[in-house]
């Protein structure tokens, strides 16, 4: 049956068993094959929204990442950071790789991404987020939107 889960190829024997056979009919070479089942459901993963808002205090920012359709097996997305007016490294936000699964059956997940309540008077700042669709795997790729961006309210 088409479903609509990303679950791999899937595999079952076909035995013709000659003792179920009618009369003056042989089972013929070979006996036994082997059936695949190719699987159809290719899988998006997206941002379910462009723009996140995080007030300063109330950190960390926290993103969402959603599939089109389940898989039977765990989907692991990268998302980097960069730069905007916000300045990583900790500074106003911690940046680098983040390491998201979206667990068999679900189809979201979301992350944390810590942000530094400084007591400097900058006005609001933002910076990207990006998934990474050279490490998506395979039958998985980036949807629409791909990318987001995160603005911390300043709150000094």
């Amino acid at each position: 049956t088409d479903d609509d889960v990303r679950e791999g190829n899937e595999e079952f024997d076909l035995v013709i068993e000659g003792r179920l056979l009618p009369n003056r009919v042989t089972r013929g070479t070979p006996g036994r094959s082997t059936v695949t089942i190719l699987d159809n459901d290719n899988i998006t993963v997206s941002f379910n929204q462009t723009v996140y808002n995080v007030n300063e205090p109330d950190g960390p920012a926290q993103p969402t990442l959603v599939l089109s359709n389940p898989s039977s097996t765990d989907i692991t997305v990268q998302v980097f950071t960069t730069d905007g007016t916000a300045t990583g490294g900790g500074m106003d936000y911690t940046s680098g790789v983040y390491t998201v699964t979206v667990p068999a059956g679900d189809t979201s997940a979301t992350f944390n991404i810590p942000i530094n309540d400084d007591d400097i008077l900058e006005g609001n700042e933002n910076f990207l987020l990006t998934i990474n669709s050279s490490a998506l795997p395979t039958g998985v790729t980036r949807g629409d939107p791909g990318e987001a961006t995160v603005t911390i309210v300043d709150d000094d």
